[in-house]
């Protein structure tokens, strides 16, 4: 049950990430600068990535940051 809730958090974050890259795609192509959100782009698009890993690494001890990928630790 457990691992299956790192598993969905883990892919919120990804799917927050890419929803979070659209949003500065299309300020950057509506202002035509980057501006201040180029600053803080990494920060921001790199921040729900990291936040879902953790909690999965966290609650589970998945080390791979890649979902498909099977913990050897548990087989």
């Amino acid at each position: 049950m457990l691992n299956r809730l790192g598993l969905v958090i883990h892919w919120i974050g990804l799917l927050a990430s890419a929803i979070l890259l659209i949003s500065l795609i299309s300020v950057v192509l509506e202002d035509g600068s980057i501006g201040i959100a180029g600053e803080t782009a990494v920060v921001y698009l790199c921040a729900p990535m990291l936040g879902g890993w953790l909690f999965r690494f966290i609650s589970t001890g998945h080390k791979s940051p890649l979902p498909w990928v099977a913990n050897k630790e548990a087989t």
